[in-house]
């Protein structure tokens, strides 16, 4: 098994009924837990798929908006308000159970001195 948070786990068991199965009367009943995503763990990509994993289902719209003044260069209000978009983005989608966004759109405006940054995506939840 690897340290991957969002594979489910498997278990190979006998069929019910033979020898070496789970004795439901005398067995505790197992839960299986899977941590939530954490905005760090949201994988997102300008893509319609995540290379090497399986999405299992659309959870929904995710958008994060975030401006910063342009006090020096622009380009450093513009990866700042960049960066705080995607950030809203990602604990949205991770709250709302998905490990991954797909289709990102990011689009940037200049208004009066301040640099608003916009960030859109499918959120899906990965298998």
């Amino acid at each position: 098994m690897t340290n991957d948070p969002t594979e489910v786990p498997t278990f190979d068991l006998p069929a019910w009924g033979t020898a070496g199965a789970p004795d439901l009367e005398t067995e505790p009943e197992v839960e299986i837990l899977v941590e939530p995503a954490t905005p760090d763990d949201v994988v997102v990509v300008t893509t319609d798929e995540i290379p090497g994993r399986r999405i299992v289902r659309v959870v929904g719209l995710v958008a994060g908006e975030a401006s910063s003044p342009v006090d020096g260069p622009v380009e450093m209000a513009l990866r700042d308000a960049r960066a705080a978009a995607l950030g809203v983005l990602r604990r949205q989608a991770a709250e709302a159970g998905a490990g991954g966004v797909v289709g990102l759109d990011v689009q940037i405006s200049l208004r009066k001195g301040v640099v608003v940054a916009t960030a859109v995506g499918t959120a899906v939840e990965l298998g």
